[in-house]
């Protein structure tokens, strides 16, 4: 029996592996670089992403890829460039006034990242 590519929609290729791991090392360099200390990535992603640790824990080897979606709350709440982390392109973070939001984005529960969110909104329409 042969499989369709609906039953295989990502082939596991070298290039798809070469990519996970310069994603993951972005993402390693980029949380350090913002003061995350390696030991606690992992635990410190699952917050941020509402995954499990070992999730993260995969993320962060470069055995696993995260969802678009889990990718840009780790970009959106350290200020990280998702461009950068793709394809190591244009600066590794984002520098358009929202600094602040972002810092208090990865300390607050849901209400409070509600909250940002309309300060963000405010922000980036003035």
């Amino acid at each position: 029996m042969n499989a369709t590519r609906d039953e295989y929609p990502h082939p596991l290729t070298a290039r798809r592996l070469i990519n996970e791991k310069k994603i993951a090392e972005r993402i390693k360099t980029a949380l350090l670089g913002r003061g995350v200390e390696s030991h606690g990535m992992g635990s410190e992603l699952a917050r941020l992403t509402g995954r499990t640790s070992q999730a993260a824990a995969s993320w962060l080897k470069g055995t696993a890829m995260p969802r678009y979606d889990n990718l840009l709350r780790i970009c959106y709440g350290y200020g990280i460039n998702i461009n950068w982390v793709m394809d190591g392109t244009e600066p590794m973070y984002q520098s358009d006034g929202l600094d602040l939001v972002r810092k208090a984005w990865i300390h607050t529960d849901e209400r409070g990242r509600n909250l940002l969110e309309t300060v963000a909104k405010q922000i980036i329409e003035n």
